[in-house]
């Protein structure tokens, strides 16, 4: 039949009609990879995964070239049982992925289903010499496939420092308590394990009330006995380190002008409005059984008259005064007061004895602090200066 008898026969409107259906399939199932992929995915949404690897062969000889491809089959033959098939694919796929650390994710995923630890922890390590946007990805399957800490480090980690911390970093931060003790282990054998360090694992370990171990860290890394007991740096608000809370009528900051050592003393601008009591810098720490001798120098300028005789010490007849105390986090009993400085007065020495009963540390805290007080003629108003504090040992002979 030739074309002018198909136009006798056949109305022209219906020929239109056909050819607008083929061109409609053509577009909407085309015979590309990208269709046939789609294809296997519909198979296993519908919980049909065997359906799905005929479509991703097919997709895989359209584009032969493709990472995503030849991953896409190796997905689909390790979820039918053909886990020979599944790995021959992976590596096919890494071939053709130098560069693209999306595909070594899947990879290293795809040989810890299949029980190769040791062939994923080296997939990953490709990672990070392209890019570090996956550290948290590449750390999370270190967690929960790649065994005990002291195996990644061995196989993964190796002398990379910087790495090591960085993965401790996450464990502590996920708070899986007994990979962080591992990592910390892995950290010491190897050196690795810096200040930043030892102060996360130290504030981890109070966070379990492992006093006694965080004791043992703080004491290698506060040789003063107190982090910044000299404020020079900025306050940390969480874990170890001086806590800052806002209080009415105080103003809390860092004096880089007057100061009794280094570079900045904490300042304290009371102007008299409140009269609470003052506790907000503070900082914790776990303390050894042991007796501690807690030290630090106050400079005082009052501007209220019944505070300006020359001395110091604890008459609350004249004004509240200001000092430090420690006390039991878990209990809240005061474990050590000092004398308060309630008169205006040059740089002077504080000092108060605590002691830690054996056997085991404690958890306690370091407060700068002023006592409420409700006669207004004993508010302090004026100016508090506080430095160079320290929490040491003392040592009998």
């Amino acid at each position: 039949m030739n074309w002018p008898e198909i136009q006798r026969r056949i109305p022209l409107p219906l020929v239109g009609c056909l050819l607008g259906v083929g061109s409609y399939l053509n577009l909407a199932y085309p015979n590309n990879s990208e269709s046939a992929t789609a294809s296997a995915a519909r198979a296993i949404w519908a919980g049909n995964p065997a359906d799905a690897t005929a479509p991703l062969l097919q997709a895989l000889r359209l584009d032969p070239g493709s990472p995503e491809r030849w991953t896409d089959l190796a997905e689909s033959f390790y979820e039918t049982g053909r886990t020979d098939d599944a790995r021959y694919c992976m590596a096919q796929a890494i071939l053709r992925a130098p560069g693209l650390p999306h595909i070594a994710m899947r990879a290293a995923g795809m040989y810890f289903r299949l029980g190769d630890t040791a062939a994923a922890l080296r997939t990953t390590t490709r990672i990070f010499a392209e890019t570090r946007e996956y550290d948290a990805n590449v750390f999370q399957l270190w967690q929960r496939l790649g065994g005990p800490a002291e195996q990644v480090f061995g196989q993964n980690i190796g002398a990379d420092a910087s790495l090591g911390r960085n993965y401790f970093d996450f464990l502590v931060q996920s708070g899986d308590t007994a990979a962080v003790d591992a990592a910390w282990s892995a950290l010491e054998v190897r050196n690795m394990a810096g200040l930043a360090e030892s102060k996360l694992y130290a504030e981890s370990l109070t966070g379990e009330r492992n006093y006694d171990l965080a004791a043992s860290i703080e004491a290698g890394i506060l040789p003063q006995g107190t982090m910044d007991g000299g404020f020079e740096g900025d306050f940390a608000n969480n874990g170890l380190g001086w806590h800052r809370d806002s209080i009415p009528g105080v103003a809390v900051t860092r004096d880089v002008r007057i100061r009794y050592a280094g570079n900045s003393a904490l300042r304290l601008e009371f102007d008299g409005s409140s009269g609470n009591e003052f506790n907000h810098v503070s900082q914790t720490r776990a303390l050894a059984p042991g007796v501690w001798s807690l030290r630090a120098m106050v400079r005082t300028e009052f501007q209220n008259s019944r505070a300006t005789s020359p001395g110091y010490g604890n008459d609350l007849r004249t004004s509240p005064g200001i000092g430090l105390r420690i006390v039991d986090v878990e209990s809240g009993n005061l474990l050590a007061n000092t004398p308060r400085v309630n008169v205006s007065h040059d740089w002077a020495p504080i000092e108060a004895m605590v002691v830690i009963t054996p056997p085991h540390a404690r958890l306690v805290r370091i407060e700068v602090i002023r006592p409420a007080f409700s006669d207004l003629a004993l508010r302090m108003i004026g100016t508090v200066w506080v430095d160079d504090v320290t929490l040491l040992r003392k040592v009998h002979s």
